[in-house]
Parts: C-alpha cells; structure tokens; sequence
C-alpha cells in the first residue's frame, strides 16, 4: 500500500493492481459503495457484458451522473488475489485523476469499494500499510 497524503493531516491508500498485463493503481475507498475502474485505461483490455449497449447512470461525488457501463477482464491481481474473469464497472474517472495531480504523479485506474473489500473481508493495517485479503 502507498499512502498519498492530501492537504491538512488526510490521506488515501492506494494500491497496485494488474489488470490482464497491465500495472496500475487503485484507490481503497471504503465509502464507496461499489468499486469502478477508469474507462480511460482499461476499455481496450476489457469487453462488454450487457447483451444491450445501454449505460449505466452513476452517481458522482459531487452528486452528478457519470455514464458508466458492465465489462468483464480476463484477469485482475491483487498481491496473491488473482481473479479470472472478473466482472467491472468502467467509467471516466479524469475527474478523480485531476483531483490527484497536485497531489501525486500516480494515475488512478479505479476506485476499490465497499463491494469488494467486504466480499474479500479486507482488513487494513495503516501503521503497516497493509492490505490483507481472504482468498477464497
């Protein structure tokens, strides 16, 4: 885990994921309900779900729709969690990505939920800056 501070005394942990070959970094965000990852970088590396092309409507942070849309990627790593087949919500996350640059040169390639960090039982270690995960 690396842990990204952010103005005054907060901070993010985020951490490197492998989606198919390709390393990138995700932010453990445990208040978000469910987890989405950046369309921007992931699109070609992952194919569709839906048998319609219909989107699907999120809602942002600052309360605004973001068009998002149900992919599946072959393979995603976690340290030793490794996924195959694993179904995702891709959506534009520029938004999370300008927030971030004053703070780090990282990009993020998506936000880790509540979803996932409760059906993996995750438990985090700030002091140790560690992710434990129950592999099932």
């Amino acid at each position: 885990l690396k842990l990204i501070k952010i103005s005054g005394q907060g901070c993010h942990l985020v951490v490197k994921a492998t989606f198919n070959k390709k390393n990138g970094f995700i932010i453990l965000d445990t208040g978000a309900s469910n987890s989405v990852f950046s369309k921007t970088h992931l699109e070609n590396e992952t194919e569709n779900i839906e048998e319609n092309t219909d989107l699907i409507n999120s809602t942002g942070i600052e309360g605004n729709f973001i068009q998002s849309q149900f992919v599946r990627i072959d393979k995603f790593s976690l340290g030793k969690l490794k996924i195959k087949n694993f179904n995702m919500v891709l959506m534009n996350l520029d938004h999370i990505n300008n927030l971030y640059a004053d703070y780090t040169k990282i990009k993020i390639w998506g936000l880790l939920g509540s979803d996932f960090l409760n059906n993996y039982k995750a438990v985090i270690n700030y002091s140790k800056k560690e992710l434990k995960l129950k592999i099932k």
